[in-house]
């Protein structure tokens, strides 16, 4: 009987690993900060997005936003932050991921902010259950350049 029960047991947990397999981990998007403007500044945001490493001839897309409330901004002090993660509830169609290069362009003040070569950290995780089916998980951004400077993190800011 005891051996029945670890026979059992042994299969059971045979089974359960044998459903196992690794998936790729989900882009993390970059998020921003806009330290000393002002809401009139502000108040029109264009985004550009090009084909990486094309010196910024290859535009892909653009995003023109007049409302900067769409992108639920965090406001303290001077600084308007605006997190545009995947674990934010944020969903804009614009975000800023590795594979490509961008600008950002506040008309307002004219001024213009190239953010070029993120890298991230291609990472999987192992999914062994049906609940696990429902955890995502994202690859780590590990270094951009913002106007040819090197940055870390996941979060950068712009001055006026």
């Amino acid at each position: 009987m005891k051996m029945r029960r670890l026979f059992i047991v042994v299969i059971t947990a045979m089974l359960l690993t044998a459903c196992c397999y690794e998936v790729d981990c989900e882009q993390e998007n970059l998020n921003f900060g806009l330290v000393s403007f002002t809401p009139s500044d502000i108040d029109t945001i264009i985004f550009r997005k090009y084909k990486a490493n094309s010196n910024f001839q290859s535009l892909e897309d653009t995003m023109k936003i007049t409302n900067i409330n769409v992108l639920t901004p965090s406001i303290s002090g001077d600084t308007v932050l605006f997190i545009t993660s995947n674990y934010s509830n944020v969903n804009i169609k614009f975000q800023l991921r590795a594979g490509n290069d961008y600008e950002i362009f506040i008309p307002g003040t004219l001024k213009l902010t190239r953010i070029t070569d993120i890298i991230e950290q291609k990472t999987r995780r192992k999914n062994c259950d049906i609940s696990d089916g429902n955890k995502t998980c994202y690859n780590p951004i590990i270094g951009f350049k913002v106007e040819g400077q090197t940055k870390s993190g996941e979060v950068f800011f712009i001055h006026k």
